[in-house]
């Protein structure tokens, strides 16, 4: 097993840190009684990602995602229709 340097062992901390609370975070919006849990979580969220993103800017996911083109359903069909 390889070990990884220590900036992108904290790199995967703080991506998985941020993914975490913000489940939870959706998780407890349904809850009438914890909406300022809520608004804590959802600002320990933020600053996560600023900081990742102003220490190690977007993951490749990220990157990927923001690259991608939508295409409609009717769009999809029409490919489909017009594969071999």
């Amino acid at each position: 097993m390889k070990k990884l340097p220590v900036s992108e062992l904290l790199r995967l901390a703080c991506i998985y840190a941020e993914r975490d609370q913000q489940e939870f975070a959706h998780s407890i919006a349904s809850c009438d009684d914890m909406e300022v849990e809520q608004e804590k979580v959802a600002d320990f969220v933020t600053q996560l990602r600023e900081y990742r993103l102003k220490r190690w800017g977007r993951t490749k996911l990220e990157q990927e995602m923001e690259a991608m083109v939508p295409v409609t359903i009717a769009e999809l069909a029409k490919r489909t229709v017009e594969a071999p």
